[in-house]
């Protein structure tokens, strides 16, 4: 009994240091590792939303790429003689570019009227270049020409 009455603090101590692991292994380990679990879900769920998210944004893009053309055809197939429409997909450093080229032939005075049509499509400033070739013909009187137009989508 002297024993322990002269190390009552070191034995309050240990019970107290026991039942703190205790405490510890009983309600404070499993928290963390729930915890942990909940952090391993929401990394995935994260991960997962940006790839759709990426998913989305692409298909949105091929999506307007498609409205393009088919505004292109609607609006100025019937002012000129649409041949092709060429798209192609280049990869950049910072994002995906897709390059529509227009070909068809045409009266010279329509090419100006084109530009008009253009704006009224929002697509004057994405044109990238215009090449436009001048046909012979038999007749002078309609000057027929071919024309390529490159747009450049981003």
């Amino acid at each position: 009994m002297k024993l322990f009455k002269e190390n009552k603090s070191l034995g309050i101590l240990l019970i107290v240091s026991i039942i703190y692991v205790g405490i510890t292994f009983l309600f404070i380990n499993p928290l963390r590792m729930k915890n942990n679990d909940l952090e391993k879900q929401k990394s995935v769920i994260l991960t997962l939303h940006q790839q759709r998210n990426t998913i989305n944004t692409i298909s949105k893009k091929e999506k307007q790429v498609e409205d393009i053309i088919l505004l292109i055809e609607k609006n100025i197939g019937s002012m000129v003689d649409i041949t092709s429409i060429t798209k192609q997909s280049q990869q950049t450093e910072n994002s995906n570019q897709t390059i529509l080229k227009v070909r068809f032939s045409s009266n010279l005075n329509d090419i100006f009227n084109l530009n008009q049509k253009l704006k009224e499509l929002n697509l004057e400033n994405s044109i990238e270049t215009i090449k436009v070739q001048r046909i012979q013909t038999e007749s002078n009187k309609k000057s027929k020409v071919n024309c390529t137009i490159t747009f450049k989508v981003v």
